[in-house]
C-alpha cells in the first residue's frame, strides 16, 4: 500500500496532522540505511505505509520521536518529518555517522559515530544550538544503546538471576 498522505495522529506517537489512512496499531517506523538510503516505511501489522523520502541519502542514520515528530539524524543536520515533508530540524556540531541517539526529556543526545567516537551532544529540543556532551572513553562507532532508567529501588542495571 503506498500511502500519499498520512495521518501522523492514528500512530502511537502522536506527531502532527498529516493526513490519510495507515493503522492505528503500533508500528514501526524505518528510515534510511544500506540499500535505501532515502527511503521511509511506517510497517505495522496490518499494513505499510511509503512516507516521503529522506532530503538526502543516509546510511548510519539514527531516528527517534522529538516533541511529537520523527527526527533523523546523519552526518551534519538533523531533519523533521511535518506535514510538507522532511526539513532541517538542527545541525550538529561535529559530523556523525554509525553513531545512536536517545531522547531525554526534551532533547535529543547523538553519541558517538564513525566521524566522532569520542564525542556527544546535545541537540535542545526547542531549537537552541547544539552542545557538547560528555566524551566516550573508548570512542564508540557502530554500536548500539538502549535507554534505561536506574532507580534507587533497582541499583544495578543488571540484577543476578
Amino acid at each position: 500500500v503506498r500511502c500519499s498522505q498520512l495521518n501522523l495522529t492514528q500512530l502511537p506517537i502522536e506527531v502532527g496532522s498529516l493526513t490519510a489512512g495507515c493503522s492505528s496499531s503500533p508500528g514501526l517506523l524505518v528510515v534510511g540505511g544500506q540499500g535505501a538510503e532515502t527511503s521511509v516505511e511506517l510497517w505495522s501489522p496490518e499494513t505499510s505505509c511509503i512516507l516521503p523520502s529522506l532530503p538526502r541519502a543516509m546510511a548510519g542514520v539514527t531516528l527517534d520521536i522529538l516533541q511529537g515528530l520523527p527526527v533523523a539524524c546523519h552526518s551534519t543536520a538533523c531533519f523533521h518529518l511535518n506535514a510538507t515533508g522532511w526539513h532541517t530540524y538542527q545541525l550538529t556540531l561535529v559530523s556523525r555517522i554509525y553513531h545512536t541517539s536517545a531522547v531525554l526529556e526534551d532533547d535529543l543526545l547523538l553519541v558517538g559515530g564513525s566521524k566522532s567516537p569520542s564525542t556527544t551532544e546535545v541537540l535542545p529540543g526547542d531549537g537552541g544550538e547544539a552542545i557538547m556532551g560528555f566524551s566516550l572513553n573508548p570512542g564508540r562507532m557502530e554500536h548500539c544503546s538502549i535507554q534505561v532508567r536506574l532507580t534507587n529501588r533497582h541499583p544495578y542495571l543488571f540484577p543476578s538471576l
